[in-house]
């Protein structure tokens, strides 16, 4: 809540790359509200401002003469690159002449740019500037001979509906010239919601969108104008024909669905969808069932670890795809561009980049062939399996004239894939749930419930039995029925009591009635302790396991090496439940990669279970398609040691799949590079090997720019499989690595495919790669690897990238001319930790990987300390100790103990390597300390042993001179006792020798000790004082004087 942000009020500054926000003005103790801040940042002359970030701010809103803002800047300063958003109060402020403001970003609630008075020489070009109700530009005289003047404004977008105008100038100012900017507002053309042109900002876009769907603002044939950045809007349906265009517009998390509509238009708009919830397949633009849809000049960008798809087109003919950027990077099913049963599409020079699997599933999914109804499995042979794991054999449910599938318990499943459950839940095909309370589940995760109150993603509980506990209490289960507050138990620790008994967890555990968990990763803990894995695997208690068919496996049959089961035909279970299938299928209890289905499976048919998994382009069941002047990119995460076998599914640049015809495939740049098993740049695959079908006929693969490299199984080029009357031609390939001496394959070839292809191939070399074991101390700061890189022939590489992985980190380095890499490494641990080194392949070269061991070994230390003397009463008695390694540097943070009278003491060194240790030694002596540093797993032990001295406290005594008159009746002497430091001792004996006599008292609190004596001449007496001493103080003897007259 300050006033400003950053003030620079010396000249020449450089204010760039900050971060400023919630700048609102101060409170103080007479204020009764926020004040406004004057500036964010305020630079004066000669300054550049630029790449800063403000938002959430609130200025001052004051007259034009005493206008703050988010920028102030003074003459000849630059402003560009910066973004100002959710500001209230003016964007940049003009403070003196010849400003230059470039390409700024700004969407505030007031005026964008603002010059006052006597300013010339302001440039203000490439802009984009939504200042919502007031003038994007305002350019105002102070007075008739003061007015701003020679101002160029041009290439500007600007958005305003200030009745003063998108751009207002003043009377009086001179030279103010515009040109090329583009205007929406009120001086500008379109207008603003004359009903057929909308300007649409993150504030105003709930009024023109209601529940994912246009609201009746739209209308057919209007036109869209996005503006500015929009938060995740999840899936939002496009339900009229409009045309849009984006203006600076750029969409997080929101996935565009086009469905039965024609003739829409999409240009100029960003999505990017790093996907960061998960939340149900949030794929880029999707075109179902839609004729005539153009996107053009978009930048579409999408990750989902399972499907991605940028734009995914079904059903869909007569489409365009131009001059766009698509990218997609997934871990499963992947492809920045996938059409499906649709034609006479044009997909004409874009950018296609697919990055494919990585860490996860690499995996045959079991139930690619199976339709999914949103939540209803209905496979192959006609079985249905329902979400609560009911079966339906063909004959158990009536089929309706129209598709309708009527269930024996009273489930209908609609022909248009919704699914009205018995107790009247309706789940729609888009994926959302209508409860019988009307509350909403909708398929972009929000709740709806009867009252209005909405829940976004995140905002509540999702069990592991699809359960939801909302909020207020509420519970929805998986089947649509709905536990009010009321009728739930609230248990201990969060723990939630449904009425049929049922206890759902904080963390998504579920104890059910029966006796048995179900876990949030998926796996089911019987009542009786029988583990219910992936794929239907059993552990039991007595360690047997049972099979999916049945069969039972006794634990003297299989391995178990930590909790990692492998059994007799090589299937491993983990003990999070995960399979992995010999065949290197991986199937995890939460049904992905096994039963269970993943979204982006298209019903009914077999693209999954061929030979690929991740594509640059996919057409599938499509014909009369134009790709043509794109450039595609295919690559895959992958790790290079994950040695998988050809059977494994991998990567494909441009394929037809399963009944295409009559497409082109021309003049594209196709790069492949990935560590996958198989990859193949361009092919078609005309139907399933298990099909009767004809196949693909009468495409065409020509003139089309080649790059693959592929370190491992196998590399191909082009791939034909049941495809007639097809052209591969004039395709060159630019280079090819390849360990197979497959390099083009056309498998079940036909005469009347034509074959005619140039292609220029290397020939592989491989390379031998070796790491040399080496030994430092942990802690030396100058560790290296050794890694030699030669052909299989003996002859070193120079200049080639290595690789080497230790310890959880990636480390590069380039071999020398002696073909040694030395790559200098950051551990710092003791241990014998395996090097792994792998070189990636280059050029001629193929990959290779060795292993090596690095040792670090602990450092030796030292203990120095000297000995002490303290007095007995001295507190504390402290020793220092000092620890240091081998080299001599101080060692911190270790603790050192010191053992003395049968006691043991300890302390940590501090930064500079001193322990200090507070010892208690109340006897007087000369002890032995023994001082150790025990080691760890870093240090050697080491030990030393010290004198500490303790010795009796010397004393003083102080004896004031006394005078009395001979007929005094009271003749008082008094000494005072103290130690060496001064401190008074008290209650001690003290001895007071006068005129032969002697006399003695004990010293009082204050260490005074006091006697009376009787002496009745007058005379000067000596008096002499004595302290005999004791064990813990030395004696002492003082001399006075008292005289008597």
């Amino acid at each position: 809540n300050t006033f400003r942000g950053i003030s620079a009020t010396s000249l020449g500054n450089q204010i760039i790359g900050n971060t400023i926000h919630d700048i609102h003005g101060a409170y103080y103790s007479q204020a009764t509200d926020e004040q406004g801040a004057d500036f964010a940042i305020y630079a004066v002359s000669n300054s550049v401002v630029k790449d800063n970030y403000i938002y959430n701010c609130n200025f001052k809103e004051e007259s034009d003469d005493s206008m703050a803002g988010a920028i102030s800047a003074g003459k000849n300063s630059i402003v560009s690159g910066n973004t100002i958003k959710n500001c209230n109060g003016t964007g940049i402020k003009v403070d003196g002449n010849n400003v230059t403001i470039f390409n700024n970003s700004l969407n505030i609630s007031g005026y964008g740019v603002h010059i006052f008075g006597n300013k010339a020489g302001s440039n203000i070009e490439s802009n984009v500037i939504d200042s919502n109700n007031l003038s994007a530009i305002r350019i105002m005289k102070q007075s008739s001979n003061n007015a701003p003047h020679d101002i160029i404004i041009q290439n500007n977008t600007l958005y305003s509906t200030s009745n003063a105008g998108v751009i207002f100038i003043s009377s009086g100012c001179k030279n103010v010239l515009t040109s090329n900017n583009i205007i929406y507002g009120e001086s500008g053309i379109p207008e603003i919601d004359d009903n057929t042109t909308h300007i649409i900002n993150e504030n105003n876009f709930i009024y023109y969108f209601s529940s994912g769907s246009f609201t009746n603002r739209i209308k057919e044939n209007d036109t869209i104008v996005f503006m500015g950045d929009f938060s995740s809007k999840g899936k939002l349906n496009i339900n009229e024909k409009v045309t849009i265009h984006g203006v600076n517009a750029v969409f997080k998390d929101t996935t565009f669905i086009i469905s039965d509509i024609d003739g829409v238009v999409f240009e100029g708009i960003t999505i990017d969808n790093p996907n960061t919830k998960l939340a149900d397949r949030l794929w880029g633009i999707q075109i179902s069932r839609s004729n005539n849809v153009t996107i053009s000049n978009c930048n579409i960008s999408i990750y989902d670890p399972y499907s991605a798809f940028a734009v995914y087109i079904l059903d869909s003919n007569d489409c365009k795809i131009i001059n766009s950027s698509l990218a997609a990077e997934g871990n499963y099913f992947t492809a920045a561009l996938f059409v499906f049963n649709s034609s006479n599409l044009l997909i004409d020079g874009n950018t296609i980049k697919t990055i494919g699997s990585g860490e996860t599933y690499l995996c045959n999914n079991r139930s690619c062939l199976n339709i999914l109804v949103q939540g209803v499995t209905i496979c192959p042979d006609g079985t249905i399996i329902c979400p609560d794991g009911t079966t339906y054999s063909p004959g158990d449910y009536e089929v309706c004239a129209d598709g309708t599938i009527i269930c024996p318990d009273g489930t209908t499943i609609c022909a248009d894939g919704t699914t009205i459950c018995a107790d009247g839940t309706q789940i729609c095909p888009d994926g959302t749930m209508i409860c019988t309370d009307g509350t909403t589940v909708c398929a972009d995760g929000t709740i709806i419930c009867a009252d209005g109150t909405h829940y976004a993603p995140g905002d509540y509980t999702t069990c592991a039995d699809g359960s939801i506990i909302c909020p207020d209490g509420k519970v929805i289960c998986i089947d649509g029925t709905i536990y009010s507050p009321e009728e739930c138990e609230n248990l201990t620790n969060g723990e939630i009591r449904c009425p049929d008994g049922t206890v759902l967890c904080p963390d998504g555990t579920v104890l059910c009635a029966d006796g048995s968990t179900i876990c949030p990763d998926g796996r089911t803990i019987c009542a009786d302790g029988t583990i219910i894995c992936a794929d239907g695997y059993s552990i039991c208690p007595d360690g047997s396991i049972i099979c999916p068919d049945g069969s039972n496996i006794s634990s003297d049959d299989y391995t178990n090496e930590s909790g990692v089961i492998t059994l007799p035909d090589n299937t491993i279970i983990y003990e999070n439940g995960t399979i992995v299938c010999p065949d290197g299928t991986v199937l995890c209890p939460d049904g992905a990669g096994g039963l269970g289905l993943l979204d982006g499976v298209i019903p009914g048919t077999h693209m999954i279970s061929g030979l690929f998994r991740t594509y640059g382009a996919l057409f599938v069941h499509s014909s009369s398609v134009n790709f043509t002047n794109n450039n595609v990119n295919v690559s895959s995460t992958l790790d290079p040691f994950y040695k998988l076998n050809e059977s494994c599914n991998t990567i494909a640049g441009v394929f037809i799949h399963y009944g295409g015809f009559n497409n082109t495939i021309s003049n594209n740049n196709i790069t492949l590079e990935s560590n996958d098993p198989v990859i193949y740049a361009i092919g078609i695959i005309g139907a399933s090997s298990n099909s009767t079908a004809v196949g693909s006929k009468n495409n065409s693969f020509v003139d089309n720019n080649v790059f693959i490299k592929g370190p491992y199984h196998g590399v191909g080029i082009y791939l034909g499989y049941k495809a007639t009357n097809s052209t591969f031609a004039n395709n060159f390939t630019i280079s090819a690595i390849n360990v197979h001496e497959v390099v083009n394959r056309t498998l079940v070839e036909n005469d009347e495919n034509i074959l005619d292809n140039n292609f220029e191939t290397t020939i592989p070399h491989n390379t031998v790669i070796t790491v040399s074991d080496v030994s430092y101390k942990w802690n030396n700061g100058n560790k290296y690897v050794s890694i030699t890189l030669k052909d299989i022939n003996g002859k070193v590489l120079p200049n080639q990238s290595i690789i080497l992985a230790l310890d959880g980190k990636n480390y590069t380095g380039t071999t020398d001319a002696n073909g040694v890499a030395k790559v200098k490494v950051s551990i710092s641990k003791a241990g014998t930790f395996v090097v792994v080194a792998y070189f990636n392949g280059e050029g001629n070269f193929l990959a290779s990987t060795s292993t090596g061991k690095l040792t670090l070994t602990k450092d030796s230390t030292s203990l120095t300390s000297s000995g002490k003397t303290y007095a007995v009463t001295a507190t504390p008695k402290s020793i220092t100790v000092t620890l240091k390694d081998a080299s001599g540097n101080l060692v911190a943070n270790r603790r050192i103990t010191a053992t003395v009278n049968g006691k043991t003491y300890s302390a940590t060194t501090n930064s500079k390597g001193v322990a200090t240790i507070k010892l208690s030694l109340t006897s007087v002596k000369t002890f032995t300390v023994s001082l150790k540093f025990a080691g760890d797993s870093y240090y050697t032990a080491s030990s030393k042993s010290i004198k500490v001295k303790v010795t009796k406290t010397k004393t003083k005594l102080t004896v004031p001179k006394k005078t009395y008159k001979k007929a005094a009746k009271v003749k008082k002497l008094t000494a005072t006792l103290k130690d060496q430091t001064g401190k008074v001792i008290k209650s001690k004996k003290v001895t007071f020798t006068v005129n032969g006599k002697k006399y003695t008292a004990k010293t009082n609190k204050k260490g005074v000790a006091t006697v009376k004596v009787k002496l009745s001449k007058k005379k000067t007496y000596k008096v002499t004082v004595k302290f005999a001493g004791d064990k813990t103080y030395v004696a002492v003897k003082k001399t006075g004087k008292v005289v008597i007259k």
